[in-house]
């Protein structure tokens, strides 16, 4: 299986390939748990899932936009690598996905971004999925900032592995405190703060602004 592939074969490139890697202590050793990152290369979410997989031997269900579905397809893409598609026609269902595999003690991870974001040392404005799905299941929330190449920045994905003219640093924090929004009514202004308080803490790992 890909998963199997991830642990024994991804990550140990990642790990020979990225400059530094902070921060594994603060990876819960088992889910439920949902990873938080900032999003800027297409592989971010392979790079983030092995090492997840290599060190706590669990698969990252991402979500990720409805367009990958046409090249891994649902075999590949939802059974092996654990995406979950985002239906374009029901956006509230990837969420609900998601809440499922958090409440069977999984990992998800999210963008909080929505999509990848290409402007230098800035976070994009955050989208509130990530907030809803924190507060429904009341999980721990891990930030991770990537900092390394954009994807746009290289031109194969062999180069984008193999190459070391770039570098890559990944930093992983504490499980974010969100014990005092907790039991509140969700509001769109609790899920504004919480999204706020959640890119606080990427921009801190990503060394990226973010002025929202």
């Amino acid at each position: 299986m890909l998963f199997e592939l991830a642990k024994k074969t991804i990550a140990p490139l990642v790990l020979r390939r990225a400059k530094e890697i902070n921060g594994r202590e603060n990876l819960p050793k088992k889910g439920p748990f949902l990873i938080i990152a900032n999003h800027v290369s297409y592989l971010d979410p392979v790079l983030i899932g092995a090492l997840v997989a290599k060190w706590t031997g669990q698969k990252t269900h991402f979500i990720s936009k409805h367009d990958l579905f046409r090249y891994f397809g649902r075999r590949i893409g939802e059974k092996w690598l654990g995406m979950i598609y985002v239906d374009p026609n029901d956006r509230q269902a990837c969420l609900k996905a998601a809440l499922n595999f958090l409440r069977q003690g999984e990992v998800v991870g999210v963008f909080p971004e929505g999509t990848r974001w290409y402007q230098a040392g800035t976070l994009k404005k955050g989208k509130t999925g990530a907030a809803r799905l924190a507060l429904w299941s009341q999980c721990p929330v891990v930030p991770v900032g990537y900092i390394g190449p954009m994807d746009k920045d290289v031109k194969n994905h062999l180069s984008f592995i193999f190459s070391k003219k770039q570098e890559i640093r990944i930093n992983i924090g504490k499980p974010l405190d969100l014990a005092k929004y907790l039991n509140q009514e969700i509001t769109h202004r609790l899920l504004e703060e919480v999204t706020k308080e959640m890119l606080k803490a990427i921009s801190q790992l990503s060394g990226k602004k973010y002025s929202y």
